[in-house]
């Protein structure tokens, strides 16, 4: 039998339903919807919890409830997250709500991992423009993982299916917006549809602010842009049914607009080179013919002032027909002399300030069938590491890559064992010494092994697994089946064409201890994350500002333990994990 409140409370339901749906119809009644405040929230690893926004829009008078779930998506509940499911109440006024999901860490290079949130339950007459929303957890523990948080499009209109975007980042303005020059073009036929220059906002987006400079008057034509240290740009273009004339068509100021100041002229049949130095100063590299300066012949190697007149305190080397240039530290250069054949070596050779040939560094000898150096670095320390295609340097095996002294002598501590199978299209210097070796020559093996490039290097020559195979494990927002490849550096950031747009690689990850516990006797022993086939250096220090060497150890796993002794130190001491 019902009692008196259960039937009435029975009876007034329906009719308050039947009320809340006339209400929606009548003239200025504004409807409640509930959803998430975004697609994507992103959450890392180790930082918990991780904090999900649910908005109300429309009337927002009364009170309402809804239930928020959080299930599994790639991420396993209990073992990456601890699922969800809650009810969130907005009180009268109150229009966003937060709720906290507690992320789970571990001690495992993974994939970037989802959690699927869901808003169920909702009231009658209450709908949702976003019920559904995707938790994003960055894993921690894989330095070069793609950042799925960031991509650009560059303001692209959409491709069609055999148009491909090959973007190339030229240089960080000082306030850390990037300067990008776009070629698109036709994959089928090889041809470029046009180019454009934009400038896009630290978050991937594009810069209003900045006039977009699309052309398409250049059939089969390529551009050049070159970024000055004062932040100008120089735009060179390639025209094949002009006979392939390289013209520096303007100059750019930092804001984008035309420098109407720059009236100089430059011209070239075949290839041109314009290499920005330090000082404002820029060289010009004809290759073998002579580039036409404000309609002058110039020599083929010459060094322009700020002012775009002859530097005539600089005389290049007028025998050598040189394909690529390195500026390194001192103001020298180094330079490339290519040699066809296997009979005709390539040269490495560096100039001094002037221009002469540096007589303290031995001419390196890249020798094979074909032969050519593709890349230069400079690291910290003074050293060289050449990439390109050869089989020997200087008459000792090498196989497309070699670390020099500073003098020009093979440094035998850098063991590439044997070396690439295949060209390393670019060398990209990352902190403490190791190198992003690019794929672009095709290589699939390193060292006899099997490898995916890009590939990583560590200061040894060792390679380093912390990146492999990111850039091919089909990350979702990538929309380009065609391989992918590291497109360049700004300020230590390595970005990637995908097809379409640009992609950044999360290279900032920080080695990090875990957990830490002290033993009875004093004994601290810490957990911290690692790469398999690395050595860490635990570090300890009492003030912050000077830190000492603990131990180190060889990881064999994911997980690495170290133990510090007691010692009579104060008590307080502060860890630091050293990767070498």
């Amino acid at each position: 039998m019902k009692t008196r409140s259960q039937t009435t409370r029975s009876n007034i339901q329906p009719g308050i339903a039947l009320a809340a749906l006339l209400m929606t119809a009548l003239p200025g009644f504004t409807a409640t919807s509930v959803q998430f405040s975004r697609d994507t929230f992103l959450a890392d690893e180790f930082l918990s919890p991780a904090r999900v926004a649910v908005e109300r829009t429309g009337d927002s008078g009364g009170s309402l409830t809804v239930t928020l779930t959080a299930t599994n998506g790639t991420a396993m509940p209990g073992e990456d997250f601890v699922p969800v499911s809650t009810p969130i109440t907005f009180a009268p006024g109150e229009t966003n709500k937060v709720v906290e999901i507690q992320i789970q860490d571990d001690y495992f290079a993974e994939r970037d991992k989802t959690v699927l949130i869901q808003l169920t339950n909702l009231p009658a007459g209450v709908t949702s423009t976003r019920p559904e929303a995707t938790l994003l957890i960055r894993d921690d523990e894989r330095p070069g993982s793609i950042d799925s948080s960031w991509h650009s499009t560059l303001g692209l209109p959409p491709l069609g299916p055999d148009q491909l975007a090959d973007p190339r980042i030229v240089t960080r303005q000082p306030d850390g917006k990037l300067i990008v020059n776009v070629t698109v073009g036709d994959s089928l036929f090889f041809e470029s549809l046009f180019w454009r220059i934009v400038r896009i906002n630290p978050d991937g987006s594009v810069d209003p602010s900045f006039p977009i400079i699309d052309d398409q008057t250049q059939s089969n034509g390529e551009h050049k842009v070159v970024a000055m240290p004062d932040g100008k740009i120089l735009v060179v273009g390639y025209n094949l049914p002009a006979g392939g004339r390289y013209t520096l068509k303007y100059r750019l100021n930092p804001d984008g607009t035309q420098d109407i100041t720059f009236t100089n002229t430059l011209t070239q049949f075949g290839g041109l080179e314009l290499v920005p130095l330090p000082d404002g100063k820029v060289l010009i590299n004809g290759y073998n013919w002579s580039p036409l300066l404000n309609g002058s012949p110039i020599p083929k190697l010459s060094r322009l002032n700020t002012d775009w007149n002859l530097d005539p305190t600089f005389t290049g080397p007028a025998s050598l027909l040189l394909s690529g240039l390195w500026p390194v530290s001192g103001g020298k250069v180094m330079a490339f002399a290519y040699g066809q054949s296997g009979a005709n070596p390539s040269k490495l050779y560096r100039l001094n300030p002037d221009g002469s040939l540096d007589s303290g560094f031995a001419v390196g000898s890249a020798a094979g069938t074909p032969n050519m150096i593709g890349s230069v670095i400079e690291q910290p320390d003074g050293k060289l590491v050449v990439g390109g295609v050869f089989q020997t340097f200087n008459g000792q095996v090498r196989n497309s890559i070699v670390r020099l002294n500073p003098d020009g002598s093979i440094d035998s501590s850098f063991q590439t064992g044997q070396g690439f199978d295949g060209q390393p299209y670019q060398l990209w210097p990352l902190s403490g010494g190791r190198i992003l070796v690019g794929e672009g020559g095709g290589y699939t093996r390193f060292d006899g092994e099997p490898v995916t490039p890009p590939i990583i290097l560590n200061p040894n020559g060792r390679r380093d697994p912390a990146l492999e195979g990111t850039l091919h494990d089909g990350v979702g927002w990538i929309a380009s089946a065609s391989p992918l490849y590291p497109n360049d550096m700004v300020a230590g950031e390595v970005y990637f064409a995908t097809g379409y747009g640009l992609g950044r690689l999360r290279m900032d990850l920080s080695l990090r201890i875990a957990s830490t516990r002290r033993e009875s006797d004093g004994t601290m022993r810490l957990v911290a994350n690692a790469l398999p086939d690395r050595s860490y250096t635990l570090q300890a220090s009492e003030n912050l500002s000077h830190y000492s060497d603990v131990t180190t150890q060889l990881a064999t796993t994911n997980r690495l333990e170290f133990t510090d002794p007691p010692t009579n130190s104060p008590t307080m001491r502060f860890y630091r994990l050293k990767g070498n």
